[in-house]
């Protein structure tokens, strides 16, 4: 399981552990040159071109690339479960969002938003979420104790804290989002076995709690170290929470098809699991959204009952 999903540490020393509070501009990182690479024609150059300091012209040549039809053509594609693609999402999750998503939401330029775009799309996948939620937690260990002690690094961690959570909100901000890494699971997914594995890191990451818990956490810090700067991320708050994965599993039941059993099945586990995050109102799916016939061939008896009930007993609201 945790080769599946856990990304691999590929350097000596994290960019946290040299510089503890954690969000650092590019032209803060030291005297080393930036690194340019003329192509970009294998994962193995798209790690080496994102271990070295990249210029933004190869930082957006290796995600251009790793995004590409050219990189399918290999045979590898950044969002399915590899050890290759796990250096890679560890090093863009760890390296690359802290050093260089503040100055690319700086230039407000239309290449910086195609390398934000790119380097979305290769963390969007479970290991990204996951290495994401990893470096999100360290972040907090980090920052309780900057809390604790008074630090005066408090302020980075602080706006570390509020990176990450744009990031993911960037991430999230789609209604299709969890179809899509079901979509991504069963194609690339070699075995049945491997299928349940990561659908089952899906349900724990987003229906159990956890996802919300990290995010609430991180929303309370945030704002400790940074009184003056109140702000919050819709992913810690448990209404507006859950209203987003009762869309992502509408438009997850939606996209299967009539026999599509193993994703009627997932559909089904990641519903019930959701119901017990505490706001039914939100989580329900109203019964004109989709056919009742569809409904009732996926749930099993005790969900189907209690998505009938709540459908006609709660209004429901699914703005965030």
């Amino acid at each position: 399981m945790d080769q599946l999903l856990s990304p691999v540490h590929t350097k000596g020393k994290s960019q946290l552990d040299e510089e503890p509070d954690g969000l650092i501009k590019v032209s803060e990182r030291g005297k080393k040159p930036k690194a340019q690479y003329s192509s970009v024609t294998s994962p193995e150059d798209a790690l080496e071109a994102l271990r070295s300091n990249p210029d933004h012209e190869t930082l957006n040549r290796a995600l251009r690339w790793l995004n590409s039809n050219s990189s399918n053509n290999t045979g590898f594609n950044v969002r399915k479960p590899s050890p290759m693609s796990a250096q890679i999402v560890f090093v863009l999750v760890n390296d690359i969002l802290p050093n260089y998503w503040a100055a690319l939401n700086d230039e407000d330029s239309a290449n910086s938003l195609k390398i934000k775009h790119s380097l979305l799309h290769c963390i969007s996948g479970v290991a990204g979420i996951g290495a994401v939620i990893s470096y999100l937690r360290l972040l907090l260990d980090r920052s309780k104790e900057s809390v604790s002690q008074n630090s005066p690094k408090a302020e980075g961690n602080a706006q570390s804290l509020r990176m990450l959570l744009e990031v993911l909100e960037q991430m999230l901000c789609y209604d299709n989002y969890i179809s899509s890494l079901w979509r991504d699971i069963w194609e690339y997914s070699t075995s049945p076995l491997k299928v349940s594995l990561l659908w089952k890191e899906v349900i724990s990451l987003f229906a159990s709690g956890k996802l919300l818990s990290v995010v609430s956490e991180a929303n309370r810090i945030s704002n400790d170290l940074s009184p003056d700067v109140q702000t919050g991320s819709w992913i810690g708050h448990g209404k507006r929470y859950s209203a987003w994965i009762g869309k992502n599993i509408l438009s997850l039941i939606g996209a299967l098809t009539d026999g599509q059993d193993d994703g009627q099945e997932a559909a089904s586990k990641l519903l019930g699991k959701a119901i017990g995050l505490g706001y039914p109102g939100t989580c329900s799916i109203p019964q004109s959204s989709i056919t009742r016939t569809k409904t009732d061939q996926m749930m099993l008896l005790p969900q189907r009952f209690h998505l009938h009930y709540l459908a006609t007993l709660y209004p429901v609201d699914f703005s965030y």
